[in-house]
């Protein structure tokens, strides 16, 4: 190809940067995905926005997201820069929120789903939290996560089919929802305890949701 042809190509790309600022001192930029310039309408600069730059609690990396604002353009893309300017695109990465574990060695974010956990050299691990003993149910939302003592907690929301037999050509019976939190050890995501709470509070889930098994016994 072309100098030229690439030149004319690069033209007509837009593409959303954004300046990763490091307490050492270090300023960083970071471009997001391109945007095609002639498919771009009603005025945009871009069909790609930053949304979040979370950096690590040891100030030595940051994961910069960009999400698609635009018809044309869906799902977020997350890249880890380092003061060296190194910057580097994580796999399977439309997830949000970001949340970086308190050591600052593995970065979390959820799809709608998914719980996604990456180390520093961008290998992840994944985990779904797991429907409720005895119900026929499926993950229907991850509401939130947070750090706790050490652990992740997970809130999620579940649809679940009644258990019960229907005759004849009876209407199937309505779905119903279940909330449960999941707690997991890191930084395998190994699931330890999961409880269920009222639908309604998967949305504001009380911290003692996410409690921690006694070992003891």
């Amino acid at each position: 190809m072309s100098i030229l042809l690439l030149a004319l190509l690069s033209s007509r790309l837009i593409v959303p940067t954004t300046v990763v600022h490091f307490s050492s001192g270090q300023n960083v930029t970071v471009s997001g995905p391109g945007s095609d310039a002639e498919r771009l309408k009603y005025g945009e600069t871009s069909a790609w926005v930053n949304t979040s730059t979370v950096i690590s609690p040891r100030q030595d990396v940051a994961a910069v997201q960009f999400c698609g604002n635009h018809t044309m353009e869906s799902g977020c893309v997350v890249y880890l820069a380092r003061p060296t300017g190194r910057i580097q695109e994580l796999k399977n990465s439309d997830v949000t929120p970001l949340l970086w574990t308190a050591d600052g060695r593995y970065l979390i974010g959820v799809d709608r789903n998914t719980v996604r956990l990456w180390n520093l050299s961008g290998t992840f691990r994944s985990v779904m939290p797991p429907p409720q003993p005895g119900m026929p149910s499926s993950l229907f939302e991850v509401t939130r996560i947070w750090l706790d003592r050490g652990g992740l907690c997970v809130a999620s929301v579940f649809r679940t089919t009644p258990d019960q037999p229907r005759s004849g050509d009876a209407p199937p019976l309505p779905l119903s929802t279940t909330a449960a939190t999941t707690r997991y050890a890191l930084p395998f995501l190994t699931e330890l305890t999961t409880t269920v709470s009222a639908p309604l509070a998967a949305y504001r889930v009380p911290e003692a949701a996410c409690w921690i098994p006694d070992r003891s016994s």
